[in-house]
């Protein structure tokens, strides 16, 4: 069976068109920082982990229930500067 364009992975391995991707795992393994560099992947088209180069852009929705947004706002501009 083939797969179709609307079908292939926005970012390849684990981004897939109209599924959820969820993350888990003990606290402190990066979970969150691995979704903010494909989120910001996602949005700016940029490869931010080796490998895993956006197919497309598209808009991304983060649901985080334990961070707080200033968390979220520190690991993305870590990662706009190369962190």
């Amino acid at each position: 069976m083939d797969i179709t364009e609307e079908e292939s992975p926005l970012l390849a391995p684990m981004i897939h068109p109209q599924l959820p991707c969820v993350l888990f795992g003990k606290g402190g393994a990066g979970k969150s920082t691995l979704a903010a560099a494909v989120a910001m992947s996602l949005q700016t088209g940029a490869e931010l982990v080796p490998g895993w180069r956006p197919s497309v852009r598209a808009p991304v929705l983060i649901l985080d229930f334990e961070a707080i947004s200033r968390r979220w706002d520190w690991t993305i501009k870590a990662l706009a500067a190369g962190a």
